[in-house]
């Protein structure tokens, strides 16, 4: 759905702490934003025609830097996690007055199954404690930013996309108006 990424990938603004674990790096995949679905058409009582669908992402990746301090000793490694597919229920809202369709809300409602790995490069003391600390940390860090990134630049990506369709001078009959947002 999205021209060229629409700068979304990768995003490397990524500075986390979860416990006593540090987590710094990048998400992909964001550019892979498209429609999961035909749109719904629906006219209130007041007038106000909204639509409402579903947008997806999939394979959104993450790949991280880790650092926990443990007993005053500084230990690092590496991180990833891939999550396979993360929908997000879309409301866009006709403005009559200026014939432009808006994105009312964007709301993530699913994250698939996050897989993730770790590495260390050296001994880790209560490795088992550790490396469920960190797993822990990149899973909720898939979950909270992607969560962050929908109501934020990827909410923009999606009204720039819906900016480019054009409604007809004549509103009267929006239900059967083909905004090219069914498959």
């Amino acid at each position: 759905m999205l021209e060229n990424g629409s700068g979304l990938d990768p995003y490397k603004k990524i500075d986390y702490d979860i416990l006593n674990v540090h987590l710094d790096g990048e998400i992909t995949g964001l550019s892979s934003l498209h429609r999961a679905g035909n749109f719904k058409t629906s006219t209130s009582s007041d007038g106000k025609v909204e639509l409402e669908g579903l947008f997806g992402l999939h394979d959104v990746q993450a790949n991280l830097h880790w650092s926990i301090n443990i007993f005053g000793y500084k230990l690092k490694g590496t991180a990833g996690g891939v999550t396979d597919q993360i929908t997000t229920q879309v409301k866009l809202r006709v403005d009559h007055e200026h014939g432009k369709i808006l994105v009312a809300s964007l709301e993530p409602n699913y994250i698939g199954k996050i897989k993730t790995h770790i590495e260390s490069p050296i001994y880790i003391p209560f490795a088992d404690k550790v490396i469920t600390l960190i797993n822990d940390a990149v899973a909720n860090l898939l979950k909270n930013v992607v969560a962050k990134l929908i109501k934020g630049p990827i909410r923009s990506a999606v009204q720039v996309e819906v900016d480019k369709l054009h409604l007809l001078p004549d509103l009267g009959d929006l239900e059967n108006i083909d905004l090219g947002l069914n498959q």
